[in-house]
């Protein structure tokens, strides 16, 4: 009797915590990234509940000027960006709507391990001949220069619609958040590389 009773709560909880996940709004920010939540008021700060795995709420509180859209739980769109040049919105509202696809899109299908191996290679050649020379410390520098920030091409398979390629702000969005991933990945490589190819030096001679 006890083992069924524990388990009709743990049930009836578990739905619960199903039922409150399902109706749960979405926090789409400037940068592209999205918060789950169930929103509770929008002004010049949006706040929010923030739901945890285990079901327990915390309210939290974001800056409006960070936000493009709030979504409540009915799936009701609010947009909060307004275009003000005067503040560095130069976008309309629909531009800034493919802005952020783009940036979606690159967070999400925007693959180049090639990067990865060119970073450490220059770096690690660099390490291995200047290691005795204390220009070394600006390997890892001019190596970012040389892999992470040259334009990148959109990768056409991580376009969520091929239309939106005739979009100047998706094109925009895209660019600048895969020349960030670039730039981050090619960082801890450049790094490694030329403490591996100094390491590599210093057991040699």
């Amino acid at each position: 009797m006890y083992q069924k009773i524990v388990f009709l709560a743990a049930l009836l909880i578990g739905i619960q915590f199903a039922g409150s996940a399902q109706n749960l709004g979405e926090i789409l920010l400037m940068s592209g990234k999205t918060i789950e939540g169930n929103i509770l008021s929008v002004d010049s700060v949006v706040a929010y509940e923030h739901v945890k795995k285990n079901g327990s709420t915390k309210m939290r509180y974001i800056d409006s000027y960070r936000i493009f859209s709030v979504t409540d739980s009915t799936g009701e769109e609010q947009i909060i960006y307004e275009q003000d040049t005067l503040v560095g919105n130069d976008f309309s509202a629909e531009e800034m709507r493919y802005y952020v696809y783009g940036e979606q899109d690159a967070m999400a299908g925007y693959k180049v391990p090639h990067l990865i191996v060119s970073s450490f290679i220059l770096s690690g050649v660099g390490g291995y001949y200047l290691s005795d020379n204390f220009v070394i410390f600006a390997v890892p520098f001019f190596s970012v220069v040389l892999t992470g920030t040259p334009r990148p091409k959109i990768q056409t398979k991580s376009v969520r619609d091929p239309k939106y390629l005739s979009e100047p702000a998706y094109v925009l969005g895209y660019e600048r958040t895969a020349k960030s991933k670039k730039i981050l990945l090619a960082i801890p490589a450049s790094l490694l590389g030329v403490i591996s190819g100094a390491a590599v030096y210093n057991l040699t001679k």
